[in-house]
């Protein structure tokens, strides 16, 4: 038996999460094909019924309530992770045991301690000769990251930098009139990620 995988439902509205996990609950219930459930569907159950006596109609919800609510759906989640995914249906094939595959997956929150490579490298020429400002988006988990660059197609080795942000970042001692190559590399946890670029950019 087949299943669809979201990756995250943090993404849901409180609608669609509690039509969500009560899909879940009701296909894995006695279903020994769910893949190394992480807790028994029993403790899944319970907090799935505090959940919903903690949800009112937001009108009628005091702030304690809302808080209380958001602490079990926190919890809820944490509990259906199976292998940072979450079995979303488990009877694609059969339409009146469609679970919850039409709300569509949601981008996953990356906590395997490997940041993914950094994404719109840009370069530009700084505010003095020789130098190039350099911009890019990191990842909410990099602990730092590594810039790479040399004069493009050079044999010549790479010149690295250690820098703590994504944004101004100023390298310096360049050669005018020369095009470089610059490439990011966010650090991790466990593991780095590969390098993302390259920008290129005329010195001046």
């Amino acid at each position: 038996m087949s299943a669809f995988i979201a990756t995250n439902l943090d993404g849901y509205s409180d609608g669609n999460f509690t039509i969500a996990v009560n899909n879940i609950s009701v296909g894995m219930t006695g279903n020994l094909d769910f893949p190394n459930p992480p807790h028994k569907m029993s403790d899944v159950n319970d907090v799935f019924s505090q959940y919903k006596s903690a949800s009112k109609e937001r009108s009628m919800m005091s702030p304690n309530d809302t808080k209380k609510r958001n602490e079990l759906r926190k919890k809820l989640a944490k509990m259906l992770r199976v292998n940072g995914m979450y079995v979303i249906s488990l009877f694609p094939d059969n339409e009146e045991k469609q679970l919850s595959s039409q709300y569509p997956p949601v981008k996953s929150k990356n906590d395997s301690g490997e940041p993914d490579a950094p994404s719109r490298l840009k370069a530009v020429n700084g505010s003095n000769s020789g130098e190039a400002s350099l911009s890019f988006r990191g990842s909410s988990i990099a602990k730092g990251y590594n810039i790479r660059y040399r004069i493009k197609n050079s044999t010549e080795a790479w010149t690295y930098k250690p820098v703590s942000k994504s944004r101004g970042i100023t390298i310096a001692g360049l050669k005018p009139g020369e095009v470089y190559e610059f490439w990011a590399q966010a650090l991790g946890a466990k593991k780095d990620s590969d390098f993302g670029g390259p920008a290129e950019l005329r010195i001046i």
